[in-house]
């Protein structure tokens, strides 16, 4: 497998997993104020590899008249042995009205190459196409986007780069500090397995998203710090 092809491979794992926080307090869209919950600056990540920064990672909260907007974000710009240059761009957009997901949309550039998915509602069913042609999804799976800790309850996601399904499964560990901008908090680990797997995500005691950590499939490690995530005080 060629460099080129192992960096897509594991920005894909850490893209699919957008979405998949899991502590049941953060609650459902159609319970949560998820501008108060993580603030008006919404989410901020750092993307670092090998302890070195490589990109920024954000979701946005919008609400216009009776609908929530939320974009998400993703921009990478790595260099390897000074020889290729990377550059990755993802986008995502959801639109939530009276609790239910009426569209979802993704826009991808992997070092030049463009895919996406575009989502409607159409009844009970989410329906559009996606990076290889069309796509139908129960309307009320969640796309993978990392701010609903809904997922607690849920054994798939809808997969906002390849428009599939994927089954999924978690093995909670023991909490732990994490750094979360200028300071640190008290967050549970989890490990993902069934299609999204060889991934630990951190959560803090209120079901914020604070932390990442994944393996490149050339051995290195990924992870996203949290620059702004919320006050750990609000909910």
């Amino acid at each position: 497998m060629g460099t080129e092809t192992r960096y897509h491979h594991y920005i894909l794992s850490a893209c699919v997993l957008i979405g998949l926080a899991l502590n049941a307090r953060a609650g459902d869209a159609e319970t949560r104020d998820w501008q108060t919950f993580y603030g008006e600056q919404g989410l901020q990540f750092e993307v670092v590899r090998n302890g070195k920064p490589v990109g920024d990672y954000t979701t946005t909260f919008e609400q216009s008249g009776d609908q929530l907007i939320v974009e998400t974000e993703m921009n990478l710009d790595i260099t390897v042995l000074w020889l290729l240059h990377y550059r990755y761009q993802y986008r995502g957009r959801e639109v939530w009205q009276d609790g239910s997901l009426q569209s979802v949309t993704s826009n991808i550039s992997d070092n030049g190459k463009t895919t996406g998915l575009s989502l409607k509602r159409q009844g009970n069913e989410l329906t559009g196409k996606g990076p290889t042609g069309p796509v139908t999804v129960p309307a009320g799976i969640l796309p993978t986007h990392h701010y609903n800790a809904a997922v607690i309850n849920h054994e798939a996601v809808l997969n906002t780069l390849t428009g599939k399904v994927n089954q999924i499964s978690v093995e909670p560990l023991p909490a732990e500090k994490v750094r979360t901008g200028e300071r640190s908090r008290r967050a549970a680990r989890y490990r993902y397995k069934g299609e999204l797997h060889d991934t630990d995500a951190w959560y803090d005691e209120q079901g914020r998203w604070v932390k990442l950590l994944f393996k490149g499939s050339d051995g290195s490690d990924i992870e996203l710090v949290c620059q702004q995530c919320g006050d750990e005080e609000s909910s």
